[in-house]
């Protein structure tokens, strides 16, 4: 029986199931590549936390999101990654490598991947950052944003530590501050002001231009 809140003038496509006690599908981010032609991004999780396996999937529609191909895996242990088709018809796509399994468990790694055929093919480029210093992500679901000047912002948040391991009163908040490129994506700079917010702090931002250039 088809719940009665859901609109019946929209049509609910599943693009994957998840598999109980495998994985999880989760934190997809998509974008129209062409006229009808979408492509979607998400990892794959044994384990919503930093313990679990992750890998990048990528599907495509030709129908406008009717329906989606087969899934191709772009690269074991990155997770959260977003999507974003440039002025230039590249396509860009960033996500998280969080290097647990090391002596600096709070250091991550921003990989970036670019592809000039509408997603069919990507070649990894230079990291947004690579081996933080402290724990930085971007959160449940990774960004990329296109300016109307074509500077592209990559928002995040992090801290000194590793805040995520610790009890709740031994945590100093985390900050919310971006990166961001004038090149295409070619190389990236750290803005120097950052966004503090009490007790835990900021956390999964995210970022939009306003019709008078404000962000």
């Amino acid at each position: 029986v088809r719940p009665s809140f859901l609109d019946r003038n929209l049509h609910r496509v599943v693009v994957e199931q998840n598999i109980r006690d495998s994985s999880k599908a989760i934190c997809p981010s998509i974008c129209e590549s062409g006229p009808d032609t979408f492509t979607v991004a998400y990892h794959r999780t044994s384990g919503v936390d930093f313990k679990g396996r992750y890998g990048l999937w990528l599907r495509d529609s030709e129908d406008g999101g009717l329906s989606w191909g087969s899934p191709r895996l772009l690269e074991e242990g990155i997770q959260a990654p977003g999507l974003l088709l440039l002025k230039s018809g590249d396509l860009l796509l960033n996500g998280g490598l969080h290097h647990g399994d090391e002596v600096a468990s709070e250091s991550t790694t921003m990989k970036l991947f670019r592809s000039k055929d509408k997603g069919r093919t990507w070649r990894e480029e230079a990291p947004i950052w690579e081996r933080s210093k402290g724990m930085q992500l971007q959160g449940g679901c990774g960004s990329l944003v296109q300016l109307s000047n074509g500077r592209i912002l990559c928002p995040l948040h992090g801290s000194e530590g590793d805040n995520y391991h610790t009890r709740d009163d031994d945590i100093s908040g985390f900050q919310a501050w971006c990166y961001y490129s004038d090149d295409g994506g070619e190389s990236w700079n750290e803005s120097k002001v950052r966004v503090e917010l009490p007790q835990r702090g900021a956390m999964e931002p995210s970022v939009a231009e306003t019709k008078q250039g404000l962000l």
